[in-house]
């Protein structure tokens, strides 16, 4: 008996050290909730609101982005072969190479472990070199992996189902190593400003057409003859483009016959004359990247809206890509910060790694001002609320000009000026100031006239936009009819196709691509500030038209020469631009 009643005792000692054991597991796992303004019902990027308990036998696809090594190494490799002083300039890995770098084979292998205890590994799948790991199962179990409860939510506006959690808990151990889980947390923007399709008829009077653009911005060839010079469209949100209406478009301003070359993702072209706000976006971004950069290899890639966070979707498979095409121009844009900060930070480290591999990203920066559109029609809104992926460091964020439509100086893009839209611009609350911009952005931070007072703003932050383009009254073929569309929606494919035409002019004279064109941006600005058209006047205090007369809040920033968070670096002289480029 003594020795049972001992061996008890041992045992109720070991059963009490194995229950605080477990204690100080679940006391350690960690907890992410989403944004607060998903509880509250205040989320001014979307309207998604819960409808109940998401069903068990569901499927779903859980997405873990695993923690990627040697950041620091990415960073100074990116800034190594994108700086035009260094003797590596456009000594560009392969994608596989950057991604070999940042591999981190322990924190991938803790993952699938972690999984491996719930489901099959069949259901397991490694992506983009151990980057990211996926798993498919059901809500039940999915449930269980993340320590939540998952509910569906529905979007009045974009009339979507999207299953989605409050929060979700996991081991430390996982958590450190994860920097998000998707979906759980994450929604996807309904509210996203779309270009403003203003008007159909009078296609003459003061609008932008491939020769205006040719003629206005000297572009003195538009002819792409390497196949290497690759381009690409981020589409999303519902969006389609028509076959027939580029076709019509090149026939109308006399442009080469040229198909696009690849879809990647949903298209229904027939939606685009079911109503034209269906295709104005897709439309737009088609013709005027293929019009500036006439028989390039285009890619067209469509992501699903109901997959949610459309940016992390695309740059994963973006970076699982051999060969991705080289200038990818994105039209959209979300609210920074209600936003999680971990997603921004890895698209941030991913734009980086292809960037490392001579990939260029163009980002429009939005169409209303520095309030965003979540103060479109809501002045209580108005702030300072920038908008991502725009403030991503290693994108070019592009703003909207006025004045090429009518043969005039260029000015800020507003829309108490007429312009319909504002200009998106200001500086992230994510993302510090990068090295390539410090000299010009602290130069105008130091101008109080242009500036509203410091502590409304992050003045830390990235200043974006970088560039801008002409914006406004783009002739665009919707459904077969001549519209005319405005917003930064039309600067950004416009500046990916000149970027495109840069290519090109290097590939011919044996470089290699331009790449994470930001520090060469800045430094022709320096050295050559003739290659651009700097724009002096204007401001972004208001937002998009939405109604009789826009929004328009107390603050906002002004243009000032040189560059400024309204029109960035102001515009270029694409004849000496490319040159520029192709010297470097």
């Amino acid at each position: 008996e003594t020795g049972i009643n001992a061996e008890y005792g041992t045992m109720k000692v070991l059963s009490l050290l194995l229950l605080s054991l477990l204690v100080c597991a679940f006391a350690t796992n960690v907890f992410r909730p989403a944004h607060e303004c998903v509880r509250q019902r205040k989320c001014h990027s979307h309207d998604f609101v819960s409808t109940g308990p998401a069903d068990l036998n569901e499927s779903i696809t859980l997405s873990f982005a695993v923690k990627r090594a040697n950041i620091d190494q990415l960073f100074a490799l990116v800034d190594d072969v994108s700086n035009p002083t260094s003797p590596n300039y456009g000594k560009y890995w392969t994608n596989q190479q950057v991604r070999e770098l940042t591999a981190n084979p322990a924190a991938t292998d803790a993952v699938v472990a972690y999984l491996s205890t719930f489901v099959d590994s069949a259901a397991i799948k490694i992506r983009a070199w151990g980057g990211f790991v996926e798993v498919e199962t059901d809500i039940e179990t999915a449930q269980k992996i993340m320590g939540t409860k998952y509910f569906k939510f529905f979007s009045a506006v974009g009339q979507k189902n999207i299953v989605r959690a409050f929060s979700y808990e996991l081991p430390s151990e996982v958590s450190q190593v994860v920097d998000y889980v998707y979906p759980t947390v994450q929604f996807p923007p309904t509210y996203a400003g779309k270009p403003v399709v203003s008007s159909f008829g009078d296609a003459n009077a003061n609008t932008i057409t491939p020769a205006v653009l040719n003629s206005y911005y000297n572009i003195t060839s538009n002819t792409v003859t390497s196949t290497k010079a690759t381009q690409s469209l981020f589409e999303s949100l519902g969006q389609s483009y028509s076959p027939a209406d580029l076709t019509q478009f090149q026939t109308t301003y006399k442009l080469p016959n040229d198909p696009l070359d690849t879809v990647i993702g949903p298209n229904t072209p027939t939606d685009c004359t079911k109503n034209p706000n269906n295709c104005a976006e897709a439309n737009l971004d088609v013709q005027y990247i293929m019009a500036v950069a006439q028989l390039a290899p285009t890619t067209y890639w469509s992501e699903a809206n109901s997959l949610g966070d459309i940016f992390y979707k695309w740059i994963v498979e973006v970076a699982g890509y051999t060969n991705p095409p080289l200038v990818h121009s994105i039209s959209y844009g979300s609210i920074e910060d209600e936003l999680e900060k971990t997603t921004q930070t890895r698209f941030n480290q991913e734009a980086a790694s292809l960037g490392a591999a001579g990939v260029t990203i163009v980002v429009s920066s939005g169409d209303d001002g520095v309030a965003n559109f979540g103060a479109r029609s809501d002045k209580s809104q108005c702030g300072f609320h920038p908008s991502y992926p725009a403030t991503a460091q290693y994108v070019v964020a592009v703003g909207a000009t006025k004045g090429p439509e009518a043969g005039q100086p260029e000015v800020a893009c507003q829309s108490d000026n007429g312009g319909i839209i504002t200009t998106g611009g200001g500086f992230s609350t994510t993302f510090s100031q990068p090295s390539y911009q410090a000299t010009e952005v602290n130069k105008f931070l130091a101008n109080s006239t242009a500036c509203p007072p410091k502590n409304l703003f992050a003045s830390t932050g990235r200043g974006y936009p970088d560039v801008a383009m002409a914006g406004y009254n783009y002739n665009v073929v919707i459904g077969g009819a001549v519209y005319q569309v405005s917003g930064t929606s039309a600067s950004a494919p416009v500046f990916a196709g000149v970027l495109s035409l840069a290519n090109n002019a290097r590939f011919k004279k044996g470089k290699t691509a331009v790449g994470f064109v930001n520090p060469s941006l800045y430094s022709v600005f320096r050295s050559q500030s003739s290659v651009y058209n700097d724009v002096t006047s204007g401001n972004n205090k208001c937002c998009a038209k939405s109604g009789v007369t826009p929004v328009c809040c107390t603050y906002g920033f002004y243009c000032t020469p040189g560059w400024d968070p309204v029109t960035g670096l102001g515009s270029v002289n694409v004849g000496r631009f490319v040159d520029a480029l192709a010297s470097l």
